[in-house]
């Protein structure tokens, strides 16, 4: 850490010049070594200093948000249109079996109207 701090500021040990106040980036190289050595480096958060850094992950995980979001939405709209599709069909097949129903009924009872009417005379009362 000291060797690189000396070679970033030119200064041995790492003080600054206004009364042993260490500069900001000195912050930044102990983060730099904490994070070479460790995986996930809370040494800095622990004592209370805040590095941040905007990174293109971040920005590229938003990106990727932003799209997966854009196709989850057409995927639920795809689907929206393919339900109400389908109900339609429900629907008409619904009314369609009504229809058959109806009919059906109605054959019945022609049929057992002719049927009493052929018995009616065959058998006569």
């Amino acid at each position: 850490m000291e060797n690189k701090l000396s070679a970033q500021t030119g200064i041995e040990g790492g003080e600054g010049i206004e009364g042993g106040e260490q500069p900001k980036f000195v912050n930044e190289v102990v983060h730099g070594v904490l994070s070479e050595k460790t995986k996930k480096n809370k040494f800095l958060q622990n004592v209370g200093i805040q590095i941040v850094r905007p990174t293109s992950n971040e920005q590229n995980t938003q990106a990727d948000l932003a799209v997966e979001n854009a196709e989850f939405r057409a995927i639920v709209n795809t689907q929206r249109a393919q339900m109400e599709d389908l109900s339609k069909e429900v629907q008409e097949t619904k009314a369609s079996r009504r229809r058959d129903r109806d009919e059906m009924k109605k054959m019945k009872d022609e049929m057992n109207a002719k049927l009493e009417l052929v018995l009616s005379q065959v058998w006569p009362s």
